[in-house]
């Protein structure tokens, strides 16, 4: 996660939807924090990395609910799609 004042945190997303994702870390972070979420993934499902603008909309340490700035990010769908998880609960 790419935050304010250039500082990063790593973490781990517990769940994630096309509005948005739980994401466990050791960040402490404000409701309305804007950041940059990067989403790796393996070469075999997506040839690059995905990076979503998402602000915090929920936090209870250790994990943060963010929701995605843009609506139905086409590449998180592209990911989820390729990936075969269940798209927004649907499958």
């Amino acid at each position: 996660m790419q935050l304010p004042q250039g500082r990063s945190e790593t973490g781990r997303m517990r769940n994630v939807s096309m509005s948005g994702a739980m994401i466990e870390c050791s960040a402490e972070l404000p409701t309305f924090t804007t950041m940059r979420v990067e989403i790796l993934a393996g070469a075999e499902v997506v040839p690059a990395k995905i990076e979503l603008g998402a602000r915090v909309v929920r936090a209870e340490h250790p994990c943060l609910g963010v929701e995605w700035r843009e609506f139905q990010p086409q590449a998180l769908a592209d990911l989820l799609k390729a990936s075969s998880l269940p798209i927004g609960g649907q499958g």
